[in-house]
């Protein structure tokens, strides 16, 4: 039985673990004359330095994004509004979010953008499409959190087709073990309160999840001797984790 270990979970830097795996922007797109962006959109990468480059190869990009409904945003007539940002938005970056806060940390997403970030687009953009290429600048939120950007932040097109999506996935509360999985289903257009963190597996993050009954649930010990009891199964048959 594929038991999960949460003794052996050790919290990991922001970065370290998409390190291994972002896209490698050598080779694949080529320096054109730089496009002069508006001081707004300049500004949000790191020291105001970008360049404007061509795609020379078919190119693998990622988007946090995610709307929410709730109690808090209401409209004139104080009915509950949804806010937050689609999928075909303007910036992607090379790396996977790691997790909700990596992502909120390497990406530097202020709060008061409201972007749930609780998805992520898997991209690939075309031969011959035009970019603006540089890191995400730091930024402090409203309430004095530092988030220190970091990632490779990159502009595309404006309008650009989501039809160059090529998948999607729920990005998890807790840091990522394994390389995410993605799929082509449909993602909500918005959560609510009770949607926005719903359980996923620890091990592979997806939400295709089964509540074990009392008599299919294994006491166990971890591997610092910490006692478990299984009381979920991840229906993922690449997956296949109790916990």
């Amino acid at each position: 039985m594929n038991l999960y270990d949460f003794d052996a979970e050790v919290n990991y830097k922001s970065g370290a673990f998409n390190k291994h795996y972002r896209t490698r922007l050598a080779g694949r797109v080529k320096r054109i004359v730089k496009q002069n962006l508006p001081n707004s959109v300049a500004d949000s990468f790191l020291h105001g330095r970008y360049y404007t480059a061509i795609v020379t190869k078919p190119l693998c990009l990622y988007r946090v994004f995610g709307r929410y409904k709730g109690e808090y945003f209401t409209d004139e007539q104080g009915n509950a509004r949804v806010v937050g940002s689609f999928a075909n938005g303007a910036f992607v970056t090379t790396e996977f979010a790691e997790s909700r806060i990596d992502a909120k940390i390497r990406l530097a997403l202020e709060p008061a953008w409201l972007n749930s970030h609780a998805y992520e687009a898997k991209i690939i953009v075309p031969k011959g499409t035009i970019l603006n290429i540089g890191k995400v600048a730091p930024v402090t939120t409203k309430g004095g959190t530092f988030l220190s950007g970091g990632a490779d932040q990159i502009l595309l097109p404006r309008d650009w087709s989501e039809n160059i999506i090529v998948g999607y996935r729920y990005i998890t509360v807790t840091q990522l073990r394994n390389p995410p999985e993605y799929s082509i289903k449909n993602i909500p257009s918005f959560d609510i309160k009770s949607t926005v963190y719903p359980l996923t597996c620890p091990k592979c993050g997806k939400t295709d999840i089964r509540l074990l009954s009392q008599d299919e649930r294994i006491d166990y010990i971890g591997s610092k001797g910490n006692k478990y009891t299984t009381r979920h199964i991840c229906l993922n048959p690449k997956c296949n984790c109790n916990w």
